[in-house]
């Protein structure tokens, strides 16, 4: 499901960054989809739309959200479903740490909050390893 066409209750209306860390604006995208689950491509689409200060010609903002989304534990790759056919996996994030996204802000947790969250899901799984990616 593509993220809503209108602008991030978030978003400012003129072009100075914003002071929402790169890990806020992601989660700020994938809550805005019906399911909570995004595609990368979607994800730049929503932060361009709510915050003119990224533009798509640039690619160093765009290298960051992919580096905060392959590290930060706080986000999953999940398969898409049979009714969503594109190239990709999409994001969400993951279980446990939806209280960290408060406000449209990122919080850090304690070291180790999300490892612990990420082993308790594959744990609850049966130690299945699909669509979590290596620690």
């Amino acid at each position: 499901r593509k993220p809503s066409s209108k602008r991030s209750e978030y978003s400012i209306d003129n072009y100075q960054k914003p002071s929402w860390s790169y890990a806020a604006l992601i989660g700020q995208a994938i809550f805005s989809t019906e399911d909570s689950k995004i595609s990368l491509a979607d994800v730049y689409t929503f932060i361009m739309a709510s915050y003119p200060y990224y533009k798509k010609g640039d690619s160093g903002w765009q290298n960051s959200i992919r580096h905060n989304l392959s590290l930060n534990d706080c986000f999953i790759k999940t398969a898409r479903g049979p009714n969503n056919p594109g190239k990709g996996c999409l994001w969400a994030v993951s279980p446990g740490c939806e209280e960290q996204f408060v406000d449209g802000g990122f919080v850090k947790k304690g070291a180790g909050h999300a490892k612990r969250a990420k082993k308790e899901r594959k744990d609850a799984l049966g130690g299945s390893k699909a669509l979590t990616r290596s620690s």
